[in-house]
């Protein structure tokens, strides 16, 4: 079973991603190479909420990033960072990320948007 953060990600996959794709904790591990571009943290869709690489660093990105275009980029160890307050591990994506999946009915109904 995996380990729910307050904020409702993984804070721990015990080694399994799914698909498949290489992950990292950020701060744990080694920033991975020049290939990669962009990640996200595991459970989030990417087009929400996605860390682009910069050449200062990681620049978060995404309709949920809610900043404008100074924001300064924030070093490898903190990217997967929640507000509250956990590290969660982050999986490379493509850049940019495809839109999110359409949401159903259902999903509205038990959402209470309507």
């Amino acid at each position: 079973m995996i380990a729910l953060c307050r904020c409702g990600l993984p804070v721990d996959v015990s080694g399994e991603v799914p698909d498949g794709k290489p992950f990292w904790y950020p701060e744990n591990d080694p920033e991975p190479g020049p290939e990669v571009t962009a990640v996200a943290m595991v459970g989030r869709h990417p087009a929400f909420y996605y860390y682009e690489r910069d050449i200062d660093g990681w620049q978060i990105e995404g309709l949920l990033a809610g900043h404008g275009e100074d924001v300064t980029p924030i070093a490898w160890q903190d990217v997967g960072a929640c507000w509250a307050g956990s590290r969660h591990p982050v999986v490379a994506v493509e850049e940019p990320p495809a839109e999110p999946p359409a949401e159903s009915a259902a999903d509205r109904d038990r959402s209470g948007l309507r």
